[in-house]
C-alpha cells in the first residue's frame, strides 16, 4: 500500500469518527439534523454528508460546531506554542512567520574513515 493511500484512510478515518461524534452529540442535544441545518446556517445535505464521514468545506464544519456550542473548543485544536529555552538567548527575538526547509550541510567534521 502506498503511503499516501495510507494517510488519505487515515484522513478518512478521522472524517468518519469526527461525522460520527457530531452526530452524537447532536442527538444527545435533541436536534434534528434539519434543525442544526437551520441553526448553523448550512444546507441539511451539508449535516447529512458530516454525520455519514464525507468531506465538507471547514466553514460548514465551523458553523455547525458553533451551532452545537461547542465553538470554543476550537481552540484546543492548534494549541499555543511555548517559548523556547533557546528564545531567551535573544533579546529581540520575532515571532517566526515561516516554517524554513531544513538544510543539510557538508560539515567540516570528518569521522576518519570518508575519503
Amino acid at each position: 500500500m502506498a503511503a499516501g493511500t495510507l494517510n488519505l484512510n487515515r484522513t478518512d478515518n478521522k472524517i468518519l469518527r469526527l461525522g460520527e461524534k457530531i452526530r452524537s452529540y447532536r442527538i444527545n442535544l435533541n436536534i434534528t439534523q434539519k434543525q442544526l441545518a437551520a441553526k448553523s446556517g448550512v444546507s441539511l445535505s451539508t449535516v447529512i454528508r458530516l454525520e455519514s464521514g464525507a468531506s465538507i468545506q471547514l466553514e460548514g464544519l465551523i458553523k455547525i460546531i458553533d451551532a452545537l456550542g461547542l465553538g470554543a473548543n476550537l481552540e484546543l485544536l492548534i494549541p499555543k506554542q511555548s517559548v523556547r529555552p533557546s528564545d531567551y538567548l535573544h533579546e529581540n527575538a520575532k515571532e517566526r512567520k515561516r516554517a524554513s526547509s531544513s538544510s543539510v550541510s557538508e560539515s567540516a567534521f570528518k569521522w576518519g574513515d570518508e575519503k
